[in-house]
């Protein structure tokens, strides 16, 4: 008698069928990440403003958006510190958006 329950019901429901391999992407949008970093899922067209440098990502359902906070404050470094000729090294293993950035900031070598 540690822990009485009570009567416990069990019960089943039907779902509606869903694409659940693209349905979470009507959710991902542009995202203006530092001040010339917007990151453009690849499948949305987006006009860029004046010196605004375009990352297009086909990312993946959790990871490779750009948009977790240990991303977006790595990119804004990379804007601080990048002026151009640059070897940068990205030791990562998702979509290359530091090494795109690192691209579009000027580094030489990636």
């Amino acid at each position: 008698d540690f822990m009485d329950l009570g009567e416990v019901k069990m019960g089943t429901a039907a779902l509606a069928e869903e694409d659940w391999a693209d349905n979470w992407k009507k959710y991902y949008e542009p995202a203006r990440i530092t001040h010339d970093l917007t990151i453009v899922p690849s499948w949305t067209d987006y006009e860029a403003t004046d010196g605004e440098k375009i990352i297009k990502l086909d990312p993946g359902m959790a990871f490779g958006t750009g948009t977790h906070p240990t991303t977006k404050m790595s990119l804004f470094a990379l804007e601080q510190v990048l002026r151009g000729g640059e070897t940068v090294l990205d030791v990562g293993t998702g979509s290359g958006v530091l090494s795109i950035a690192s691209s579009l900031l000027g580094a030489k070598e990636i």
